[in-house]
């Protein structure tokens, strides 16, 4: 509903609906892509009255929440790619938001985590394994490195 009033230009009504909405979904843990469209919606509800700063909130929230549920999306591969690939525009709005008050690094980091999930998905649906072309050993040093930096990151 609030969707509808915002094609309307009725941008009272929507974020009013809209901060209903996200009022509930932060209390369950139910229709979490639903939430994410809410917190979408509501970032260009906050940037349409120019309060740039709730945009950018509610927008990493989106993006969070999208990180976080993209591993959780059932089925394939093409699956998870293609629910990412309708919320890569938002990392676009998020470098565009970031560029327009001058934050040049948090924009260029936001345009290399969007670029990056989405060559991962590109990858993964063409069953690309990158490390296929590494020899056996080099494979397994590599593996032991990577145990090691992870261990050492979460003491």
């Amino acid at each position: 509903m609030a969707q509808l009033f915002y094609r309307q230009a009725n941008y009272a009504e929507a974020e009013r609906i809209v901060e209903q909405a996200i009022s509930n979904f932060d209390k369950t843990t139910f229709f979490p892509e639903t939430k994410i469209h809410a917190y979408g919606l509501r970032a260009r509800l906050r940037k349409q009255r120019a309060d740039l700063n709730g945009a950018l909130t509610d927008l990493a929230e989106e993006l969070r929440s999208v990180e976080n549920l993209r591993p959780q999306i059932g089925g394939s591969e093409e699956t998870r790619a293609g629910f990412f690939k309708r919320r890569a525009y938002d990392f676009d709005l998020m470098v565009s938001w970031q560029l327009e008050i001058g934050r040049i690094e948090k924009a260029l980091e936001y345009a290399e985590r969007g670029r990056a999930r989405v060559l991962l998905d590109q990858l993964a649906v063409g069953k690309i394994d990158l490390r296929s072309g590494i020899p056996a050993r080099g494979r397994s040093a590599s593996r032991k490195t990577r145990v090691e930096t992870h261990s050492d990151l979460h003491r």
